[in-house]
């Protein structure tokens, strides 16, 4: 028998398991940069990290700075620091590999934002979409987990 389970937000379990695989495509590559806590690895789909992660990406883009100011700023907005030149080329790396992956289909970024409640805006959904990402992934270093 093959049911669908609906959750609360509505959506079956095979939309959020493609929703889920489309968030963590990017990701994986990326954390492997890093040194991610034991079992603190699948803390990307919590919703107030999304929604955190949509207002940094969104505040960020409306100031129409480079990518390199943008993911600057979001780092210390999160972290209270700067990054340093290796994190920002590996956060780099990251939003563009995300960037790219929403450009072959936008759809996917118009999904990942329409999550939640987040608030419409007039900034391009690819990069909000691939910057939200990013945020997301500073959300779960080691760092910003654990505050050591």
């Amino acid at each position: 028998m093959n049911r669908k389970r609906k959750t609360k937000d509505s959506r079956t379990c095979a939309q959020r398991k493609t929703e889920r695989e489309m968030i963590a495509k990017p990701y994986k590559s990326f954390m492997d940069q890093f040194d991610v806590p034991e079992g603190m690895q699948n803390t990307q789909n919590d919703i107030v990290q999304r929604v955190l992660s949509s207002y940094h990406s969104k505040a960020s883009l409306t100031k129409n700075q480079n990518d390199t100011e943008m993911l600057g700023e979001v780092f210390q907005r999160i972290l209270v620091r700067q990054p340093d030149e290796n994190e920002l080329k590996v956060l780099q790396q990251y939003y563009t590999d995300a960037t790219e992956t929403f450009k072959e289909n936008k759809e996917n970024a118009e999904k990942l934002l329409t999550q939640g409640n987040f608030e419409n805006s007039d900034t391009d959904p690819i990069k909000t979409a691939a910057l939200m990402l990013t945020a997301q992934v500073i959300y779960n270093l080691d760092e910003t987990i654990t505050k050591e």
